[in-house]
């Protein structure tokens, strides 16, 4: 479980890093891409919280496997931004 607090922190203060360097950008596409990386991560902090919990429930977790599925389907649908 300390492995997925660690993570969850670096998560946490790439968010932070993120969201405040989104001001010093000029560029729209640019500010959009961090902020869009900012709420993915959001996404992936809020999930390991979820798995942990059920880890704790079920004893095991099968996070590796629904993120590499996640990996996965990224890789064959690339994520594309539209900014109109």
């Amino acid at each position: 479980m300390e492995h997925t607090a660690n993570v969850k922190k670096e998560f946490r203060a790439l968010i932070d890093h993120l969201r405040s360097d989104i001001e010093k950008i000029n560029d729209p596409q640019g500010k959009a891409l961090f902020e869009v990386t900012a709420e993915v991560l959001i996404g992936l902090e809020k999930h390991l919280q979820i798995m942990r919990k059920r880890k704790n429930r079920h004893g095991k977790s099968n996070l590796l496997l629904k993120l590499k599925k996640g990996v996965a389907i990224l890789r064959k649908q690339p994520f594309q931004l539209i900014i109109l």
